[in-house]
């Protein structure tokens, strides 16, 4: 049997940051609510493109408030503006929330759970 030899210079890990490294988190129904109503200015019947279009306005508006770096966040979120809206959308019409990840190469990835 081997045993598993770390380099000198390694860094321990602690659970909590063992699960940000894996990458994810939930957001739950209500939360999710919350945040695509608030960014849509609705209450109710939030459509996919209204979604999507609320989320390239926040890509906008953030390229242009910070101009150093405000463009690459402002690209990231555009570029899974599409992917999260569906998410979103089904998520709240289904009653579930959704599991955010990091997935390789496409950035975050969104699953109704």
């Amino acid at each position: 049997m081997s045993n598993l030899v770390l380099p000198a210079n390694c860094v321990e890990i602690e659970n909590e940051e063992m699960e940000y490294v894996d990458g994810g988190v939930y957001i739950s129904n209500s939360t999710l609510k919350q945040i695509v109503f608030a960014g849509v200015g609705a209450s109710a019947g939030v459509s996919v493109a209204a979604i999507q279009g609320s989320i390239y306005a926040i890509a906008a508006a953030m390229a242009s408030a910070v101009p150093a770096l405000g463009w690459v966040t402002g690209a990231a979120l555009a570029a899974v503006a599409g992917s999260f809206a569906v998410a979103a959308a089904q998520a709240i019409s289904r009653g579930k929330g959704i599991q955010v990840g990091v997935g390789w190469p496409l950035g975050l990835t969104f699953a109704v759970a």
